[in-house]
């Protein structure tokens, strides 16, 4: 029975000390090339997102292979498809979605239009005026 032991013994050690190795480059630093290939891949993922607009704030840090998104927005599904987007991205693992989303609130025609105004306004703009055209009559 002994010889059986003695020859089990160096297997398993083999077996052992490759499945280290296997589990350690698994878990090597990626290197600087790559780092940069995936914040440009994250940039480019958040900025072609369909609802993104002039309000929002996009904000990213990659580490290693996990990518923390920051910033504002002004629609909630907007948050939810940024990290939806960041995640298949090839080499990403992990998401943290720290993005914070403001009130948001629907301008009618009218607050709208007193928004436009007072925006040209501070821009130097002369105040504009709503006219109404008077109705063609058929004479």
């Amino acid at each position: 029975m002994k010889p059986v032991f003695k020859g089990l013994l160096p297997a398993t050690m083999l077996l052992v000390g490759m499945a280290g190795g296997l589990w350690a480059q698994g878990q090597r630093e990626p290197s600087p090339k790559s780092q940069i290939r995936l914040q440009k891949e994250v940039r480019h993922e958040l900025v072609m997102l369909p609802f993104y607009n002039v309000f929002d704030n996009f904000e990213y840090k990659v580490d290693g292979n996990t990518v923390t998104l920051m910033g504002q927005v002004t629609r909630p599904n907007l948050k939810s498809d940024a990290e939806k987007a960041v995640k298949q991205i090839e080499g990403v693992e992990r998401v943290e979605n720290r993005i914070e989303v403001l009130h948001y609130r629907r301008m009618t025609t009218a607050s709208g239009a007193r928004f436009i105004v007072r925006f040209m306004g501070t821009l130097g703009w002369s105040a504009i005026r709503c006219r109404r055209f008077p109705a063609f009559t058929s004479s």
